[in-house]
C-alpha cells in the first residue's frame, strides 16, 4: 500500500503514535521554512494547500497540525512579522494544483485569464 499523506492522518486521527509524531513534526518543520519566508520576502499572508491541509479545519489533525505550525512560527519569528502575517489553510484545498493547472490551459488556448488580463500582464504567466 502506498503511505499517503490521507492515510498517515487517518491513522494519526485513530490514535497511531507514530502517524501523529509525523504530521506533528511537519508542521514544526514547515513553520520553520514559514519563518524563512516571513523574514526573506515580508507577507502579508501564507497560505497552506495540497495534500498538507489535513482536512483543514473540519478535522482534529488538521486544526492541530495548524496550531503546531502557527505555534511554531510565533515561537521562532521575530514579534511583528509573527503578529501580521496571517497563516491558514488555502480555500481550495488538495484541489488548487487542478484548478491551476485548468486556468493555465484556458490562457494558453484563449490567451485570455479569466479576469480578462493577457499573459503579458501577468506576473507569472503560464
Amino acid at each position: 500500500q502506498e503511505i499517503t499523506a490521507k492515510l498517515i492522518a487517518d491513522a494519526a486521527e485513530a490514535g497511531d503514535e507514530l502517524a501523529d509524531r509525523l504530521v506533528m513534526d511537519t508542521a514544526r518543520i514547515l513553520g520553520v521554512a514559514t519563518v524563512s519566508l516571513m523574514h526573506t520576502i515580508d507577507p502579508s499572508m501564507i497560505l497552506i494547500g495540497g495534500a498538507m491541509t489535513f482536512g483543514r479545519h473540519d478535522n482534529i489533525i488538521g486544526r492541530r497540525f495548524l496550531q503546531r505550525l502557527k505555534d511554531e512560527v510565533h515561537a521562532l519569528a521575530f514579534p511583528i512579522p509573527a503578529a501580521k502575517t496571517r497563516i491558514d489553510y488555502a480555500i481550495l484545498g488538495g484541489d488548487a494544483g487542478y484548478i491551476g493547472a485548468a486556468g493555465c490551459a484556458r490562457q494558453r488556448f484563449t490567451g485570455k485569464t479569466p479576469s480578462g488580463a493577457t499573459a503579458e500582464q501577468r506576473a507569472y504567466p503560464c
